[in-house]
């Protein structure tokens, strides 16, 4: 397996066995890859969002506070998938289903 389906696999907080079967790995996979789209699409937004913000700014100070706008929501973005991924792992070891 690559190194990209196991990333695109982590993202979802889950982990690969060696018993897991193709399909899900490939189900899991899809599902990372459209958190990363759908996080990349709001990261965009957030941009646009700074764009706006900074209406009164030369065009230099809005191009820096569009991208620092959308940087900082993907760090918190970040941080945010990386607290659920942890507690979805203790979910699993405690023996909750999730729902």
């Amino acid at each position: 397996m690559n190194a990209f389906t196991r990333i695109m696999v982590g993202i979802t907080g889950h982990h690969i066995e060696p018993d897991t079967r193709p399909g899900d790995v490939g189900g899991l996979s899809k599902i990372g890859l459209s958190i990363c789209f759908a996080s990349l699409l709001a990261a965009i937004q957030f941009g646009i969002a700074g764009w706006y913000l900074s209406e009164g700014l030369d065009t230099d100070s809005r191009y820096i506070t569009a991208a620092v706008t959308a940087v900082q929501f993907k760090r918190f973005n970040s941080v945010l998938h990386e607290r659920r991924s942890h507690q979805a792992g203790i979910h699993a070891q405690e023996g909750f289903s999730g729902t």
